[in-house]
């Protein structure tokens, strides 16, 4: 591309050039009346000229504002590329950052269960050392009833520890990205229980009560399993921490709950995620799923959470994710995914 202290020079020249032959024009109109044809033979060749110049310049400009136009247009899809490639990069750190958070504190809770499980199976082989030496029938009976209740808890902990790591693997894993039937009951309850033992384990003195409404006819949506998985976790945390800051508030009397409920309505699933926390204030709602936007007190929030999960259910399923006020003074986050997978997803 000529540079523009080349480009303008050329056209000042030519308009320049171009005047002065429309002067040398008009004075010959006089002689070529004089000298017949001749004359006016040499005022039409000047006039050419001219517009041949001015044709030329004009050529020359077009050219230019198109190339510009085009070198424009590669700096613009340019940036367009850097600015995806930061988003991918901003999404995969808050995706560690969350999985950092949830290790840590599973690490930590995963700990109940196995001191249960490693608790009960000495005493069992305790049990076991009494019933060799127990000399009734009545002393005999008493152990393998005790041995029995035993490997009752030994299970019960050892499903819990299961169910623990299960739904961190699920919040870990890369898996598929194709859309797939899903039992969305299933993934809810996964969801629900990890974010929950995430909670225990990072916020000391936390509890609350769950209450969960699934619908057991509920179809399996195409869904991306981690993604939505992804989704709940997140709403789920936000519910209980809502709850906790309310609790730590000493607000008497109050009781922290959160209620997660799955239902059809016309070709949607529907899934709502309510706590009675603080709630929302109107100001803030318009904002809630803007990127690096949070209500959190400084270091403890990216402000990423929502807006990943705004993403994932509008774009990459074609659904909804809409906050509305709940009953009670919290807030309510519902999920609506389409019982047929969107085009464009």
């Amino acid at each position: 591309m000529l540079p523009m202290c080349r480009i303008l020079p050329a056209f000042f020249s030519a308009g320049m050039f171009f005047l002065s032959t429309m002067r040398s024009a008009a004075a010959q109109v006089p002689t070529a009346m004089r000298n017949g044809d001749d004359g006016s033979m040499n005022t039409m060749l000047l006039i050419v000229a001219a517009a041949a110049v001015l044709l030329s310049a004009i050529c020359l400009w077009l050219r230019f504002t198109g190339q510009r136009r085009r070198e424009n247009d590669e700096e613009r899809a340019l940036l367009q590329k850097r600015l995806e490639a930061a988003q991918r990069q901003l999404i995969e750190r808050e995706k560690l950052a969350s999985l950092g958070q949830l290790t840590a504190g599973i690490a930590h809770e995963i700990k109940n269960p196995l001191n249960f499980v490693t608790n009960f199976s000495d005493l069992s082989r305790e049990f076991l050392q009494e019933l060799r030496s127990a000399v009734s029938e009545e002393e005999r009976e008493e152990i393998l009833i005790s041995l029995q209740q035993n490997l009752a808890k030994i299970s019960e902990h050892g499903h819990r520890a299961d169910e623990i790591v299960r739904g961190m693997m699920l919040h870990a894993r890369g898996g598929s990205t194709e859309h797939e039937a899903a039992d969305l009951n299933a993934l809810i309850t996964e969801s629900v229980h990890l974010a929950y033992h995430a909670m225990r384990a990072q916020q000391d003195g936390f509890n609350c009560t769950i209450e969960l409404e699934l619908d057991e006819k509920l179809p399996h949506p195409p869904i991306v399993r981690q993604d939505i998985a992804r989704v709940l976790l997140n709403i789920t945390q936000n519910a209980m921490q809502a709850v906790h800051q309310r609790k730590k508030g000493g607000d008497p009397g109050f009781a922290p709950m959160v209620w997660v409920r799955s239902s059809m309505k016309d070709d949607m699933v529907l899934i709502s995620i309510r706590d009675n926390g603080p709630g929302i204030p109107d100001a803030l709602k318009q904002r809630i799923y803007e990127p690096f936007f949070t209500t959190k007190a400084a270091g403890t929030g990216t402000g990423l959470g929502l807006s990943i999960a705004a993403d994932i259910v509008t774009k990459g399923h074609g659904g909804h994710l809409r906050i509305q006020d709940a009953v009670d003074g919290g807030a309510e986050f519902v999920i609506e995914l389409p019982l047929q997978r969107p085009e464009t997803s």
